[in-house]
């Protein structure tokens, strides 16, 4: 009779951090544009305990032409909209700076060269299907990456999760409750529906202000929604975000409120 092995559970990244005092949490974006789930993910990355959660802007790519229709400052600058005022953050602009693109195995192996120990944040999209995901089979050195990196998977509601697909080296998944997808963003703009809910709202009056992505509303009306979202922050007399996360590492890995 066969008998079944249980797979091995990983461990949390909140205690495994305590064990890394030089560990950064690498999170690789395009930022065309941003996303305010892109804002919550690096907000619950510091908040899971990491000093220090790098934002990757990804170079250009010959297998997203998409981002070659707006001049690369522009994804700098909506991301330091978005990020900028978060303690603990910071945004590499390499690979836009050289022109160039670095695999993730590339990046993983650069900041092991300076005395970092990356932990590269990526949806179970991605992961999914462990040695047959888009990691390993469709990535410039996916498989090398695969068996050598530091992976912190963030479980997503509309794909399944199995942990024996886990890579080598994992944390225990954390849960997401954001969808994040830059196309649904500029599909929203091209066809002049509603975005402001999906970026924040100074992304979406700089959007409009330098016509990104054909967008269509006025600066007016983008104006007139970043004073109403700053009217109503101040008539609630809600105190601001906090800059450093008070919730419990563990508490928040573990659903809890």
């Amino acid at each position: 009779m066969k008998i079944e092995v249980p797979f091995p559970q990983p461990r949390f990244i909140s205690e495994i951090l305590r064990e890394q005092p030089n560990a950064v949490a690498i999170y690789g974006i395009s930022a065309n544009p941003p996303q305010r789930a892109h804002r919550e993910t690096v907000i619950q990355l510091r908040c899971l305990g990491f000093e220090k959660v790098i934002v990757y802007l990804s170079g250009i790519r010959d297998d997203k032409p998409e981002l070659e229709e707006i001049d690369p400052k522009h994804r700098i600058a909506m991301a330091k909209f978005t990020f900028g005022d978060i303690d603990g953050v910071e945004i590499v602009t390499e690979d836009i700076d050289a022109a160039q693109y670095s695999t993730s195995y590339e990046l993983d192996q650069r900041f092991k060269e300076r005395g970092l120990s990356p932990w590269h944040v990526f949806g179970w999209d991605i992961l999914q299907g462990g040695k047959d995901s888009q990691i390993c089979q469709e990535w410039h050195q996916g498989k090398e990456f695969w068996e050598a990196a530091q992976i912190l998977p963030f479980k997503r509601a509309r794909y399944d999760f199995s942990p024996s697909e886990l890579p080598p080296t994992s944390a225990a998944p954390v849960d997401f409750q954001y969808d994040v997808c830059s196309t649904d963003v500029r599909e929203s703009i091209m066809a002049g529906n509603p975005f402001h809910d999906l970026v924040t709202p100074e992304v979406a009056q700089y959007i409009q202000e330098h016509n990104l992505y054909g967008s269509q509303i006025t600066t007016d009306e983008v104006r007139v929604r970043l004073n109403q979202a700053v009217e109503d922050i101040l008539n609630k007399a809600a105190p601001p975000r906090p800059r450093v996360c008070p919730k419990d590492a563990e508490s928040l890995q573990n659903g809890e409120e």
